[in-house]
């Protein structure tokens, strides 16, 4: 049997089991043999360490993140706002991703009638399972017109992991 000598561990073994330390004892050892598991710290994988925002006044695509090569990054939570005066053409703007794999995906869309005033219209949406992207990928905002001014926002929150088996 291996002696358990991290109090981190011992504390969530604790906290995450409900045992009450005046009645049970805390288990201290790991046995030789396959017993079940039970994630004794997720907040360790969960906690969101980042967070970035971005704007974009130009036609096109802009990027907003460009994701580290060594790390595992998951994308918990974003915000698109979009603004744009009367005369602009534009009609749409996305936000685009590339899942873990090389999948290109659109993480969020809004649609709006050219050649019409829009003003602060925007979309929020939170992952109840994060998304995991690709290393060394971007995430970017595009939005294309010919005539007049649109601005665009974005927010991303996150988190990334740089060991994902430890």
């Amino acid at each position: 049997m291996s002696q358990i000598y991290n109090s981190d561990l011992t504390n969530e073994i604790r906290d995450g089991a409900k045992i009450q330390q005046n009645v049970d004892t805390i288990p201290n050892q790991l046995a030789d043999k396959v017993v079940p598991v039970m994630e004794v710290n997720p907040k360790l994988l969960r906690v969101v360490n980042f967070i970035v925002g971005g704007t974009s006044n130009t036609t096109g695509s802009t990027s907003i993140m460009t994701l580290p090569t060594d790390k595992d990054t998951f994308l918990t939570d974003l915000t698109l706002e979009v603004s744009k005066n009367v005369t602009c053409d534009s009609v749409y703007v996305e936000l685009n991703a590339t899942l873990k794999g090389g999948k290109a995906v659109q993480l969020a869309y809004l649609h709006f009638q050219t050649l019409t005033l829009t003003d602060n219209i925007n979309i929020s949406k939170s992952f109840t399972v994060p998304i995991q992207l690709e290393r060394g990928s971007q995430i970017a905002v595009n939005g294309n017109f010919a005539a007049g001014a649109s601005s665009r926002g974005v927010q991303l929150f996150g988190y990334q992991v740089e060991n994902i088996k430890a």
